[in-house]
């Protein structure tokens, strides 16, 4: 009984407090209520989020680091100097991205406006540094002296 009611808890919890977010044609859509524009770049690398209004409100970057082969997202906010760098994943990342917001009281659903005091505890919790190291590699070859084998080892003293 514990079990069926702690299963319908979330599924009800997932339901009732999940935000439906979709992108359609510009804009985004969370519980079915226009809340920003966004526009993409160079086949979506770059996506610019904006107010229904057009004030800027973040951008979001698909960067690679070259010698690691790694793609990763560089999320700005306007008004942050903050740059979150967060490791590459599914195909649908905006509406992620928005939802995951949201969850974290950067994005406020009801009137649709970034809240700069939560940017910040964003960037802690999510964060991932992707700058590549230069760092020396230094390789310590400890392998013992190969051992002679057969044949007759003499030694004369004179």
């Amino acid at each position: 009984m514990k079990k069926i009611l702690a299963l319908s808890f979330c599924v009800f919890s997932v339901f009732f407090f999940g935000q439906n977010v979709k992108l359609k044609k510009d804009v985004v859509y969370i519980n079915g209520k226009q809340c920003m524009k966004y526009s993409s770049k160079e086949l979506g690398s770059s996506t610019t989020f904006s107010s229904l209004e057009g004030k800027r409100l973040f951008y979001i970057d698909v960067a690679k680091n070259d010698p690691l082969d790694r793609s990763y997202y560089k999320i700005q906010f306007a008004g942050s100097n903050d740059i979150i760098t967060t490791p590459a994943t599914g195909l649908n990342y905006r509406a992620a991205f928005i939802k995951n917001m949201i969850s974290e009281g950067v994005i406020n659903p009801a009137n649709c406006e970034v809240n700069l005091d939560h940017v910040t505890a964003y960037g802690d919790r999510y964060h991932q540094d992707f700058t590549i190291q230069n760092n020396p590699v230094i390789i310590i070859n400890n392998s013992p002296q190969p051992t002679r084998s057969g044949g007759v080892n003499v030694n004369i003293n004179r």
